[in-house]
């Protein structure tokens, strides 16, 4: 069974449109809706991806933080971003969806989206 990205929103940002004001200051979060190839359903997986000065900005503000879910990016790039989380994403493959949205587990946080949940 192999991940299959079927769309990419953020509820914070247009991400056909957002240009960040500090591209070296930014985090947003990223939804993607991910199935397996051939299904009808897709569950959501959400990657904050963030600068390293922003979460300098962060861990200055909040204190310590733990890293799971975020993807570090040097200039805050929205098409570049999702490019990347969706080749990681779909180039994973396991032998079951529970086994899959694991994995994927790692890169985004599994959540549902009960807009998009068919299963």
């Amino acid at each position: 069974m192999k991940a299959q990205v079927v769309s990419v929103y953020s509820s914070d940002i247009d991400i056909d449109t957002y240009v960040s004001e500090d591209p070296l200051v930014d985090g947003q979060w990223i939804r993607f809706m991910v199935g397996s190839v051939g299904s009808i359903g897709s569950e959501a997986f959400d990657v904050i991806v963030c600068t390293p000065q922003w979460l300098a900005q962060i861990i200055a503000k909040e204190g310590p933080q733990i890293g799971r879910h975020h993807v570090i990016v040097e200039s805050f790039d929205v098409p570049t971003a999702i490019n990347f989380i969706t080749q990681r994403i779909e180039e994973l493959e396991r032998d079951d969806w529970h086994s899959l949205g694991e994995r994927i587990g790692w890169i985004g946080m599994w959540t549902e989206d009960p807009r998009e949940y068919e299963r």
